[in-house]
């Protein structure tokens, strides 16, 4: 069974200098979203390999070490960490150029056309990913399936660009494994233990992504799934 390689870029505030010292940097907390897809995918008997950037003394070596070995990379796509997730995809096609890499994260849902442009980034995943990496995992390893069937996807296809529909949020968020976190050292981080008790937002800040991303509403997990 081959493996699965995930991968937390670094942001633009990583590069900041004293002014900024201060701010709560995402690297203070390990990056739930990615442990989330990777906490799932080990449910399915798939081993995973995950590179924060952000607090991995050696991500460039740590990345050659198990790529080849790898069905396909998911890189993290946030606004701050959008292009250095790009210089990491670019990375990754200079080591295995034949290996899928797919972007995913809330800058990518809305910006899937100009991810793809270059053909550094082969599909991004729109919106919620758990159920997503399952299907393409499965396309991809056991040839199941059609690209052009799994929702919640972007690619390039015949000179242009596939849109497949929505993927439906997930309701039950209690059916979402725990974070592996054991994937990574949290010894690494200000705040190991953070925790998401649910997703979304009712909301429409218009310097915020979140109401958009998730059709404005706001799910939880229950109370017990949460103590």
């Amino acid at each position: 069974m081959k493996d699965v390689l995930l991968i937390n870029p670094s942001t633009s505030f990583s590069e900041m200098a004293d002014p900024f010292e201060d701010f709560m940097l995402p690297s203070y907390q390990p990056p739930l979203g990615i442990l989330y897809l990777a906490s799932v995918l080990e449910s399915k008997g798939v081993t995973v390999h995950v590179v924060d950037v952000q607090v991995e003394p050696q991500p460039h070596k740590m990345i050659e070490s198990v790529v080849d070995s790898c069905a396909l990379v998911g890189i993290t796509g946030t606004t701050p960490a959008y292009y250095k997730g790009l210089e990491m995809a670019d990375f990754v096609k200079s080591l295995a150029p034949d290996t899928p890499v797919v972007m995913g994260g809330p800058h990518v849902t809305f910006t899937d056309e100009e991810t793809l442009t270059d053909g550094k980034v082969d599909i991004v995943v729109r919106g919620e990913g758990e159920e997503t990496i399952l299907e393409l995992y499965e396309f991809f390893v056991h040839h199941k399936g059609d690209l052009h069937n799994i929702k919640g996807i972007s690619f390039a296809y015949n000179g242009g660009l596939v849109s497949t529909p929505d993927r439906p949020f997930i309701e039950d968020l209690d059916s979402i494994p725990f974070p592996a976190r054991h994937l990574l050292n949290l010894g690494a981080y200000e705040f190991p233990g953070t925790i998401l008790t649910g997703r979304g937002c009712p909301y429409n800040c218009q310097f915020c992504a979140a109401g958009p991303l998730s059709g404005y509403r706001y799910r939880t997990r229950s109370i017990q799934n949460v103590i």
